[in-house]
């Protein structure tokens, strides 16, 4: 699957005032996420262990933030959006770490 290359950028706050912090700081951890993600997922040596704790730990500490962020920027549609980026690039890890497991299933199989 095909993934743009960055998350978008924060929309313009409401009422002409500017985001608070902790969505900034929310913003560069899904940014930093995601393109490590994407720099995984365009890497030649897939690790199967390392990209299925890699999901997991996307799993474990982005759910909260985009919980979080939804509350906090009130149901905004870039929330949205920009989980759908994250939930996309997550699958195709999860299907590479599949990949991954059996070109090594099937390498130790052959082996004995």
């Amino acid at each position: 699957m095909s993934h743009p290359e960055h998350i978008p950028p924060l929309p313009p706050a409401p009422s002409n005032h500017d985001w608070p912090d902790t969505i900034h700081t929310a913003f560069h951890i899904l940014s930093d996420v995601y393109n490590r993600s994407l720099k995984l997922l365009r890497s030649e040596d897939h690790d199967a262990l390392h990209l299925q704790l890699y999901v997991e730990k996307m799993r474990r500490d982005l759910v909260p933030l985009l919980e979080a962020l939804e509350r906090e920027m009130e149901g905004h549609r870039w929330v949205i959006d920009v989980a759908k980026l994250i939930v996309d690039v997550g699958l195709d890890l999860e299907m590479a770490a599949d990949a991954a497991n059996n070109r090594c299933g099937t390498f130790y199989y052959h082996k004995i």
